[in-house]
This record gives structure tokens, sequence and C-alpha cells, in this order.
């Protein structure tokens, strides 16, 4: 297992995005867990004890945020709290100089190098989740690019009442990679509850907005925002919506950060 720091009692992997897809793919015998935890994430599992006990008990949590990236290295430096406001309002200049987390390892990069892992070892995947039919948009275009991948989806409504129904579609199929794209925590829960009742399934992440992405369903930030570490607003401008979750990951997560 890679090395690890504690956030918030979320021990968060000390890897790089294609050392993340690569150990992804190389699963034990057992089943595991893993999740891409970004500042919103890591919030809410203070206060949410299944997601917390889920986090805890992921195989990998891989940093899905330049928030995460600094509260990593305000934990590891012990900087004073003036230093980390500092290096928080410079963030875009100063956080190629963090090395607590090598680097971001969003849901959104780490789900293509998976799938492309995944087809060269004739690895199944099956997707839950994503809205307006992304989850199929997404097997379509992975079927273009990787072809002879193996990939299944079920894109409808998900609820508790036809969970079995997605785990008996899920085990028929035969998946080994399970990727959920309900939202935080309720993707989370679904891995919790029924990753274990899928006998083929080796590995589970929820991965958020990924398909949305990836089909291009949703307009991601540009390169160049996503750099230097301000693609929430890039989100805020897009989906003014949003204003409140980017308020807590980037205002409330800091403040609760700070306090320790």
């Amino acid at each position: 297992m890679s090395e690890k720091i504690k956030i918030f009692d979320v021990q968060i992997s000390v890897e790089k995005l294609d050392c993340a897809a690569k150990k992804f793919c190389d699963f034990a015998e057992k089943v595991h867990f893993a999740a891409t935890p970004n500042a919103e994430i890591l919030l809410e599992s203070k206060k949410n004890r299944e997601l917390r006990e889920f986090l805890q008990k992921c195989d990998f949590n891989f940093a899905d945020s330049v928030a995460v990236l600094w509260a990593a290295e305000f934990f590891s430096k012990k900087w004073s709290k003036l230093q980390a406001i500092f290096e928080l309002i410079f963030l875009p200049i100063r956080k190629k100089y963090w090395n607590a987390l090598p680097e971001q390892v969003s849901g959104a990069d780490l789900f293509p190098k998976i799938c492309k892992i995944a087809a060269d070892r004739k690895i199944k995947i099956f997707l839950v989740g994503g809205a307006d039919g992304a989850a199929k948009k997404t097997a379509e275009i992975l079927r273009v690019e990787n072809p002879g991948i193996k990939i299944d989806f079920f894109d409808g409504k998900v609820s508790v009442e036809n969970e079995n129904l997605i785990v008996d579609k899920i085990k028929k199929f035969g998946a080994e990679i399970v990727f959920v794209a309900l939202g935080c925590p309720k993707q989370e829960l679904f891995l919790s509850r029924n990753l274990q009742k899928i006998t083929t399934a080796k590995i589970g992440m929820g991965i958020g907005g990924s398909l949305e992405f990836f089909s291009k369903k949703i307009r991601r930030a540009p390169l160049w925002m996503r750099k230097f570490g301000i693609e929430w607003i890039f989100r805020v401008l897009r989906e003014p919506r949003r204003i409140r979750r980017i308020f807590r990951a980037v205002v409330i997560f800091p403040i609760q950060v700070l306090r320790g």
C-alpha cells in the first residue's frame, strides 16, 4: 500500500496520477474500495458517520482537489496558521512548491486512464449513474477509443428500491471494476452496501461528475485553470447553483483545517 497523510480522520494516498491508475487496476483477491475525496467530501465526512467509515476502509483515497493538497501540506509540515493562510491566498503560484502529496488525482483524470489499462488487460468495467445518458455515451466513446474494451452500464434512476436489480445486472455482466457516479455521499454508500455482494467485482470507486465530463455533457474548466487550482471559478460561472457547495469547499474547508 502507498504512503498516506491523514486529513479529518481520513487517510489520503500519496500517489501520482499514472501510478494511481496502475495501482487501482492491480487489485488483490479481496474486495477493495477506492475514493477521490475533495474538500467537500472531506467536510461531509466530518458529520456523516457512514461516509467517514467508508473512506476509512478505502484502500485508496486519491486527492481530488488542490484544497486537499494544501491541507496535506498544512498537517504534514506543521505550518503556522499565518503561513498556511499565505500559501492559500497565493495558491496558484505557490502550489508548485508543495510536496506532501505529489499532485492532484481527480476522478475525471483518473477514470479514462484506468479504463485504458483495463481495456489492455481485458478487465470488465461497469458504470452506474451519470445524468442525461452520460453512462451510455461514455461507454460508446470508450468502445471507440479502446477497441475490445469490456464495458456495460446502468444509467437509469438509482434508488435503494432498485439496488438489487442493479447488483444483479453487474453480476450477470461479470464486472471486475465498478464505477459509481451518483455524487457524494450516495455513490460511496451505494458501494459500501453493495460491492461485496458483487462476487465478480474486486474494486469499486465513486467518480462524481466524471461521466458528465467525459461524455461532454458538462464542459470542464480549461487546462490552465486546473493547473493553477482555480477550476472552482469556472464551475461557479458555468453553474451558479453550485455556489453553496463551492463556498463550503473554498471557504469553510480551509477554516476547518486551520482549526485542526
